[in-house]
């Protein structure tokens, strides 16, 4: 049986008006990133909420500028639904644009991509590699297939 490797939910709030302290986070939670702000900083408003349970994390972003920002790889698979605002999605020559309502893979876990953000507000989950290689490995499909484990 495949087990996730979860914890109790570790629940932290993030808030700043500092664009350095938000690249600071970003950073930190998602992936090593270059921040550029469009628009007056005396306006920025910055917010994150996680839910930290381990192998996955449930986070709510607020963003009140346009920022762009450019990511190395994730690492991770990441699922973004916007509640508010839009977003730009930049993964080699692709583009993509997803507003308010919209449910978008962000990109492939090993690939950097850049992102601008409108003013957004929206959900992320995010769900490590090594949790979704055991979901899907042969051995859990084959118990799966025989009628043992969920």
């Amino acid at each position: 049986m495949t087990v996730a490797r979860m914890h109790s939910p570790v629940l932290t709030d993030f808030r700043t008006r500092d664009p350095e302290l938000a690249r600071a986070l970003v950073a930190e939670a998602y992936s090593d990133s270059r921040l550029r702000i469009s628009g007056s900083q005396e306006g920025f408003r910055f917010r994150q909420a996680r839910r930290d349970l381990g192998e996955v994390h449930l986070d709510t972003f607020h963003n009140t500028l346009t920022t762009q920002y450019t990511m190395d790889p994730l690492k991770r698979l990441v699922v973004c639904r916007v509640l508010g605002g839009t977003m730009d999605i930049e993964v080699g020559r692709e583009h993509r644009r997803v507003g308010t309502g919209k449910v978008v893979l962000v990109a492939p876990p090993d690939s950097p991509y850049r992102t601008r953000v409108h003013g957004a507000h929206f959900e992320l989950i995010g769900v490590e590699t090594s949790l979704i290689h055991r979901l899907i490995s042969p051995t859990t499909r084959t118990r799966r297939r025989r009628g043992y484990g969920a």
